[in-house]
């Protein structure tokens, strides 16, 4: 916004450049060419039109070249005139060319002088607010003076005087500058001789002690009192601005570069003395709005039209040329399908899922690699992520878990093949054959004689039948039903054996406990059919009123 303020400041102060306030190119009466007299006597103030240093005009070096005549102000007349001028608020400035002809009716060095020339705060047939004095006085040398400046009347004041003196007969370029937004007091400041063209330097005068305000920058006045002496005057200029009021005679046209790219709009050509901030010789820019759109904006043959561009083939324009886009990425200008170096990753397996510790960064997808990163195993096609989970004991579908959502079997181990088991077990969804049980209540899985309900052989020392105690517990075995199964292992049908004279209960059943055979009325030979048993494992209980006694059938 800075930016565009300063170029919008110098393209209204160019357009004042060769139009000064007043250049007098006119002859006759200032009254009578656009100034109103508003004091003393009418008619006195007039355009000269001898020679002087620039034709009938007052000329200074670097100046912006002087035309018409000047204006003549007596010693002894009294005559005051205005202008009117506009665009002013805040700060003004205006110039003028001084030329002091003698000394006649100036003060001497000590006295405070005389003003002659300001701001007004009105126009017309009354004035008021005579803002920014320039005051005038001798030198101390012969046919000199100095030049002083005061910003406004009220309270004590003494004008600001310089201290060097001015020959009389040369003419001098002075600039004044009045601040009315300062408080308490307004400012103005004065240049004697500054160079046409340049910044703003710091002024040679200022002064604030003054106490009154300037409500309005209405007018520029000129003032022939009592001790201004004989003045010429040309070349008047007034503005907002600096640049305004201090043109050069040989500007430069510069050109405006509000987007700062080094790049002017060539439609803001700005007239100027010095390469001010925001403007540039040239006028290439084709956006002045947009520092990125220039002559200088590069762009990059797109030979495959796949919308990336090769970084060896290059122009520059404002516009893209045919062919050409604004990136630079293109890793293969010849392949469309390869634009830019991409990371893949190894698939060993040819799932379709590649390995994250296998990366490779090229343009193009390569043989054997996908984009993907999530396979767990690569050595293994059927484990990727989404797979369906099988029992197998492994992560089929990579989530980090092994046969999840399956069914779960606790199995124990059978280690002597009796099929009892022991306390050791394994989870698992797969389905254990030999070596493994349902069961876990063997007290000794390195003897397969050893199980519960096996036949218990008396006062050997062993628990043959896991009851915990040798012999039969806390019964007489002798009392015990004795028996024997004939085949084991069996086929068809096996038949009890047993010296018992009388009738018992048998019960077979399976290592799950699940009953499958039972009789009251079993004796010895009784024939007991298999054919509708799995081959297996089986418990054959036999009980009497005195207890029972347990063997193991092997159905095969």
């Amino acid at each position: 916004m800075k930016r565009i303020l300063l170029i919008s400041t110098l393209l209204s102060a160019v357009v004042s450049f060769g139009q000064a306030f007043e250049a007098v190119n006119f002859t006759g009466f200032a009254n009578a060419n656009g100034w109103t007299t508003h004091s003393g006597t009418a008619g006195q103030i007039q355009a000269l039109t001898t020679p002087s240093t620039s034709g009938n005009s007052l000329g200074f070096p670097l100046l912006e070249n002087s035309v018409g005549n000047r204006f003549g102000l007596v010693s002894g007349n009294t005559e005051d005139v205005n202008k009117p001028v506009v665009g002013i608020t805040g700060v003004g400035y205006f110039s003028y060319l001084l030329n002091v002809t003698n000394t006649t009716g100036l003060t001497a060095t000590a006295a405070i002088g005389d003003y002659h020339i300001g701001f007004g705060g009105a126009a017309g047939a009354t004035v008021t607010s005579l803002a920014s004095r320039v005051y005038i006085k001798a030198g101390s040398a012969a046919n000199t003076f100095k030049i002083a400046i005061c910003n406004q009347s009220g309270g004590a004041i003494t004008p600001t005087f310089e201290a060097g003196e001015h020959p009389c007969g040369t003419p001098v370029f002075i600039v004044v500058k009045l601040d009315a937004t300062t408080m308490p007091n307004i400012t103005a400041s004065l240049w004697v001789n500054p160079i046409p063209g340049t910044l703003e330097p710091v002024a040679n005068l200022t002064h604030n002690l003054g106490t009154n305000g300037l409500a309005n920058f209405a007018s520029i006045w000129l003032r022939q009192g009592t001790n201004t002496g004989n003045l010429e005057i040309d070349e008047i200029r007034a503005g907002a601005t600096w640049y305004q009021v201090t043109p050069c005679n040989t500007p430069t046209m510069y050109y405006a570069d509000v987007d700062g790219d080094t790049y002017g709009n060539p439609n803001a050509p700005v007239n100027s003395c010095l390469p001010l901030p925001g403007l540039v010789l040239n006028n290439l820019d084709c956006n002045d709005n947009n520092a990125a759109v220039n002559p200088n904006l590069v762009w990059y043959q797109d030979v495959d039209m796949d919308g990336f561009g090769n970084v060896s083939v290059t122009q520059t324009g404002c516009t893209a040329p045919a062919g050409y886009v604004a990136n630079s990425t293109d890793c293969d200008d010849n392949d469309s399908t390869a634009n830019a170096f991409t990371t893949y990753y190894q698939d060993a397996d040819m799932d379709g899922f590649g390995n994250v510790g296998a990366p490779l960064s090229n343009c193009g997808l390569p043989a054997g690699y996908v984009t993907d990163s999530t396979d767990c195993d690569d050595s293994d096609s059927t484990s990727y992520p989404g797979a369906i989970e099988v029992c197998d004991g492994v992560d089929n579908n990579c989530d980090n878990s092994i046969d999840e959502g399956l069914n779960q079997t606790l199995y124990y181990e059978d280690a002597d093949l009796d099929g009892f088991g022991s306390t050791a077990s394994i989870l698992t969804c797969e389905v254990l054959g030999a070596g493994f049980s349902l069961d876990s209540t063997d007290c000794d899985d390195s003897d397969s004689t050893i199980h519960p309900g096996a036949n218990e052989i008396l006062n050997n020392a062993i628990d043959e039948n896991c009851d915990g105690v040798d012999n039969y517990a806390g019964l007489n075995e002798a009392q015990f039903v004795s028996f024997n199964l004939v085949p084991n292992p069996a086929h068809n049908s096996f038949q009890i054996s047993t010296q018992l004279t009388t009738a018992f209960v048998l019960e077979v059943m399976d290592l799950k406990g699940t009953l499958l055979f039972t009789s009251n009325n079993v004796a010895n030979g009784t024939l007991i059919s298999t054919s509708n048993w799995a081959t297996g494992n089986y418990i054959v209980k036999a009980s009497t009123l005195s207890g029972s006694q347990f063997a193991r059938l092997v159905v095969e």
